[in-house]
């Protein structure tokens, strides 16, 4: 693992550069997506608590009552035709009590074809694990947890030799594993950047033509119509969806091409409600940074009212660019949801902030990880802070949840920012994936957020096994 920049800018940049070699490797162009076939609606919106905290039609907490199961008809996973997409079947689940963490687990290379691909839950309650799907040939990935609770929503590269070497699948499938479904399907490993609608409706996705454009659509999972959302005017930028901030709004990163210095990058809003075959200039630039910089970070409260950043600083020890160390001084920034006048909250002249999560569904507390990087081992690099802490926005009230060694880094879950990405729905307990530089060995841990020992959920070793949170549950 590459610990010269934050994890999360990493997966950024190693994601388009896995979609680069897979398209110089594969087909020439993956088919342009057009619009499919209306059909009658077959999702349901996802149920509210009522919370009227929250922007109207955007779902509150999921709840255990209220709900009855209903076992699902048969479903497809062949793909659908070239260019198309096919309507979601969704039919509820009911949810029990126990929180459970979803994740990922992938055994073994790709050399010359990976094992397998599971989704798997883990019950905190008893420590009972459960695989929910298992694809051989597979590597899945950006799982995300659906905001009822009941669905998972995965990108699974099918490997096959032959020129081609495979293809990529958007699939569907029901927490307790029925449903399993193919929604969308490109070339082998050019499919990304994925992200679904806080309300179950839409999903936003990314393709990667060659020579490297990196176009964005938009997949109606109530008809399966697909349709070209946006492209960048400049071909040396990349956008990334990041998040839904609301049920129409996304927020895009935008990453700058590796060969361009002190090329701009930030945070842009992404409005679906204008339709299609927008450019940059449709968006609404939300959060800039002017300088080449990877050390940064945001989030946004899910009640929509507050766009939280994160910056630390990297420094490049005998000039050496590719091994920079990531220190202090680093801070925490709040500003309106959309952008505006921005204000810190918290500084560390010391320590780097790297990654920033807000917590639960109205909730003024956020998760940030520090992590002092000191690959050259200087010992001035002070790596004593380094760990997962709790704080309130306004930067007070911190809480330390976790000790990190010095040979350890820690992520956030890495496909998706909403609370129940990290954090149980009942805002008590948090998900944590860690890797240990030496080892090498990846390990998922939960713990609470009142501080205490984490519990270890699974392990991989990383030279021929991925593990990976998708969200939490209730089951």
């Amino acid at each position: 693992m590459n610990t010269s920049r934050l994890h999360h800018h990493l997966f950024v940049i190693v994601a388009c550069s896995l979609f680069l070699l897979a398209a110089a490797c594969g087909p020439n162009n993956p088919a342009t997506p057009g619009p499919a076939a209306n059909g009658s609606p077959t999702v349901t919106p996802a149920s509210s608590s009522g919370n009227t905290s929250l922007p109207s039609g955007k779902p509150g907490m999921p709840t255990s009552a209220g709900v009855s199961t209903v076992s699902m008809p048969p479903t497809q996973t062949s793909c659908p035709q070239p260019s198309t997409g096919r309507a979601a079947i969704i039919r509820p689940l009911a949810l029990g009590t126990h929180a459970n963490i979803a994740y990922i687990f992938n055994e073994g290379t790709k050399n010359p074809l990976p094992s397998f691909g599971e989704l798997k839950r883990y019950d905190v309650t008893n420590g009972n694990k459960t695989v929910i799907v298992h694809l051989p040939n597979t590597t899945i990935s950006s799982a995300q947890v659906s905001a009822d609770g009941q669905w998972l929503l995965i990108v699974s590269n099918f490997f096959e030799t032959g020129p081609a070497g495979g293809y990529t699948e958007l699939q569907l499938v029901r927490m307790d594993g029925q449903g399993l479904q193919t929604l969308y399907c490109a070339p082998l490993m050019t499919l990304g950047s994925v992200q679904w609608s806080p309300d179950q409706k839409y999903v936003v996705f990314s393709l990667l033509f060659v020579p490297g454009n990196l176009e964005m659509y938009l997949l109606n999972l109530a008809t399966g119509a697909v349709q070209h959302e946006f492209s960048p005017n400049d071909k040396n930028s990349r956008f990334f969806a990041r998040t839904w901030l609301d049920n129409t709004r996304v927020y895009l990163e935008k990453a700058f091409e590796q060969t361009q210095s002190n090329y701009p990058m930030g945070v842009y809003i992404l409005d679906t409600k204008k339709g299609a075959e927008q450019h940059e200039n449709d968006l609404l630039p939300a959060f800039q940074i002017t300088e080449q910089q990877f050390c940064w970070d945001f989030d946004s409260d899910y009640a929509a009212t507050k766009l939280i950043t994160s910056q630390c600083t990297e420094s490049f020890p005998n000039g050496q660019a590719s091994e920079p160390m990531q220190v202090g001084p680093s801070n925490v920034t709040v500003q309106p949801i959309t952008g505006g006048s921005a204000y810190t909250t918290y500084t560390n002249s010391n320590h780097a902030i790297t990654q920033v999560r807000m917590l639960g569904y109205t909730s003024n507390s956020l998760l940030m990880l520090m992590e002092n990087l000191n690959p050259t081992n200087d010992p001035t690099i002070d790596t004593s802070e380094n760990g997962l802490w709790k704080m309130n926005t306004d930067g007070s009230g911190m809480i330390r949840l976790t000790t990190e060694s010095p040979d350890n880094q820690s992520n956030f879950n890495r496909y998706s920012q909403y609370p129940w990405s990290n954090v149980s729905f009942d805002g008590t307990m948090y998900a944590l994936q860690v890797t240990s530089i030496s080892g090498p060995k990846t390990q998922l841990y939960y713990g609470s957020l009142s501080g205490s020992q984490p519990t270890p959920v699974a392990s991989a070793n990383v030279n021929s096994e991925m593990v990976e949170v998708a969200g939490w549950t209730i089951m």
